[in-house]
């Protein structure tokens, strides 16, 4: 563990978002340094100015605005995206429940035509949130809101039964055929997944394997400018 002598928080890896040494997760210990410059409040006085290599770079992000910038990105590549004919979720949990095709055809009768109008609770109930069994053009659908919904959630590595990173950590071109179609995405919507995958590989020591797994996989051929500036 090291304390940091410009902001005075402790880096703990393994311990995100909190850290047992800091009493605010990272996200709010950036805001406080930005208004207070220090991590808390209370460290102000034992904190010092940073020295010109230490210097952020005009790009730099916090954690939250990385995570809006993120959530901004993927809207924007998949904007115009619709289910066109694919699998909706609904049909996809009937086939995991081995319901009747009666029952699956009805499905289709309701599909979300929208990934931007699938409310956060629809993939909060499900029991498993997984690109499993989807069609190329399904996933494309549901990727965006799976990723979004993912970010948004208030505890980003404790998303229960969330496989979305485990689907991606083989890469944009998966070998098996029991793993999700990403042929169907374009440069854009590689990018977008690339900077999501950046999200939890920089900041989620939970995720951060899995994260890295799947940039080297091949996602790290897409990584947004936005984000590599950010790093610098």
């Amino acid at each position: 563990m090291q304390l940091c002598p410009v902001c005075g928080w402790e880096d703990a890896p393994g311990e995100f978002p909190y850290n047992g040494s800091n009493g605010v997760p990272i996200s709010e210990a950036q805001q406080n340094f930005i208004l207070t410059g220090a991590c808390e409040a209370h460290l102000k006085d034992v904190v010092r100015s940073p020295f010109p290599k230490e210097a952020r770079s005009a790009h730099w992000l916090s954690m939250e605005d990385m995570r809006k910038a993120t959530i901004a990105f993927i809207e924007n590549a998949f904007a115009t995206v619709r289910l066109d004919g694919g699998m909706s979720l609904a049909q996809q949990q009937i086939v995991w429940d081995w319901h009747t095709k009666e029952q699956f055809q009805a499905a289709a009768a309701h599909p979300s035509l929208r990934w931007q109008d699938i409310p956060d609770d629809v993939f909060a109930e499900l029991p498993i949130i997984s690109l499993l069994s989807l069609d190329s053009s399904s996933v494309r659908m549901h990727l965006p809101a799976f990723m979004r919904f993912t970010l948004r959630s208030p505890i980003y590595p404790n998303v229960s039964g969330n496989l979305v990173l485990d689907h991606l950590e083989k890469g944009p071109e998966p070998k098996s055929d029991d793993l999700p179609i990403f042929h169907s995405l374009n440069e854009y919507q590689r990018q977008a997944v690339a900077a999501f995958l950046s999200f939890f590989e920089y900041y989620d020591d939970h995720q951060a394997s899995i994260a890295s797994k799947g940039l080297r996989a091949g996602w790290d051929r897409y990584v947004p400018e936005f984000v590599r500036a950010a790093r610098l």
